[in-house]
């Protein structure tokens, strides 16, 4: 058995390594156990270093990646369900243009693609089919796939698709006496089911909720599958060949390793693992990088949330079509829009306010100014904004200047049903800063905006305009 890999805390070993690799192309995308107490999961990206780290699921509830393919990410979600009734989305690597794939209810198992991305494996929930569905990217039923298995799960395709490897178990449950999960390969037509792998006889480490064999990954450059198992009383990463030859372990780390996938180059592989010493409520788990070549482990998440399950995912780096369909609204015609004023008041004399957006250069940014309206007449200027794309850190971002010295710094995100939210820190000249938020939706061609105060992570709504065109 093979041993591989030095451990390096807090990326300090691997962030040299980023831009020599091809990983600057990539981002990783993981789960996040958001709040224990109303099972919220979200999911988050990061870069490969583990820098710029934020939330692109933003939905209560349960939302978790279980693969990736170029810039598209395919999540299980209980949004607009039942707890815990899972359907299948697909959203890019910021977590726009979100979408629901297929109209049927899945269980909580891992999916992948064949045919350049156009083809997806995934398992229905019980009371909809008792087999693996080939689908399309438009969750049309292509092929139904029977193992023939009491138990099947987790299937991922070979790299040339003709293939499946999976879990599977002659029992049904895990509880049941005798049931044992093995890694099994079957031909994509359903022929020519067999075993792959075979737990150490006499290992009885295992608990009964622990993975013998854990989701596997084809690997296409190595042509080698890997899979975790919990083995002597650890989780750990092992390999093994599609012909049953050359099984290994991956790393010999000495915290319990789980859920992982490979780069398109074969050379980094992702994964989740808890610091035995360092486990919070039993289960911190945390985000680590193998980088193959260099035999380093490097982890890239710290705090005290529980993480897990990460992928690879393309950059996307031409500005999303949320925001360039958002921009176009806005510049439409003569870009003057007006809002009625229900807070006038002596200090705050204005009938209306107006804003007056127009692009800048080559269409990559737009510029916008708010005014007040006095008796139908254009007043005073009272702030000033540039919206653009940071494609470093893949995020839309807004500075606002005001009259007075006050000066924003924010971010625009597509939280759900085309809703935009804005999160921006405030400094005033004094040096006193504060946090304010906006939740912007189109309805019928107008802008309902709302204005909130942000204080101790707390959204407190302040006001409400409707802007419509002039």
């Amino acid at each position: 058995m093979k041993f591989i890999a030095t451990l390096c805390l807090y990326g300090v070993c691997y962030t040299s390594l980023v831009a020599q690799s091809g990983l600057e192309d990539l981002k990783i995308a993981y789960n996040v156990l958001h709040d224990r107490e109303n099972d919220d999961y979200e999911v988050y990206v990061m870069n490969p270093d583990g820098s710029g780290k934020r939330n692109i699921s933003n939905s209560k509830g349960v939302d978790w990646v279980y693969f990736a393919f170029a810039d598209k990410i395919y999540f299980i979600s209980d949004r607009d369900t039942c707890h815990r009734c899972y359907f299948l989305y697909e959203m890019d690597a910021n977590g726009d243009n979100s979408r629901r794939v297929a109209d049927f209810r899945l269980r909580d198992s891992w999916i992948s693609s064949r045919n350049h991305g156009q083809e997806l494996i995934v398992h229905p929930h019980p009371k909809v089919d008792s087999v693996f569905r080939i689908i399309d990217l438009q969750g049309n039923v292509l092929h139904r796939l029977s193992t023939g298995l009491a138990y099947a799960n987790d299937p991922f395709f070979s790299p040339d698709g003709s293939q499946v490897v999976f879990r599977g178990s002659t029992k049904n449950f895990k509880k049941d006496a005798g049931y044992l999960d093995e890694l099994y390969l079957i031909n994509s037509d359903g022929s020519g089911l067999r075993k792959l792998t075979s737990y150490p006889a006499g290992d009885t480490t295992a608990k009964w909720w622990n993975y013998h064999a854990g989701p596997p990954f084809w690997d296409a450059h190595s042509d080698v599958i890997s899979f975790n198992s919990v083995q002597q009383g650890k989780g750990s990463l092992f390999a093994i060949r599609p012909d049953g030859s050359d099984f290994r372990r991956i790393t010999n780390n000495t915290f319990p390793e789980d859920w992982h996938t490979w780069s398109p180059d074969s050379r980094f592989m992702v994964f989740s693992g808890s610091q035995a010493n360092e486990r919070i409520a039993g289960d911190n788990y945390d985000i680590y990088l193998f980088d193959k070549k260099a035999n380093i482990t490097s982890r890239l998440t710290t705090d005290t949330l529980t993480e897990q399950a990460p992928v690879f995912v393309q950059r996307k780096t031409t500005i999303p079509d949320w925001v360039l369909d958002d921009w176009k609204k806005r510049c439409s015609g003569s870009g003057h829009w007006l809002a009625e004023n229900g807070y006038k008041n002596e200090q705050e004399p204005n009938d209306a306010y107006g804003l007056h957006w127009q692009y800048g250069p080559d269409k990559q940014s737009i510029k916008g100014r708010l005014y007040g309206m006095v008796d139908g007449r254009e007043g005073a200027t009272y702030w000033e904004f540039l919206i653009f794309w940071d494609a470093a850190e893949q995020v839309v971002k807004v500075i606002q200047t005001g009259s007075n010295g006050m000066v924003g710094l924010g971010a625009l995100a597509c939280v759900y049903d085309g809703a935009i939210k804005m999160q921006q820190r405030f400094a005033a000249p004094d040096g006193t800063v504060f946090y304010s938020g906006h939740l912007e939706n189109w309805d019928a061609g107008m802008i309902n905006s709302r204005s909130f105060d942000i204080v101790a992570g707390k959204w407190i709504e302040k006001r409400q305009y409707i802007w419509k065109k002039k």
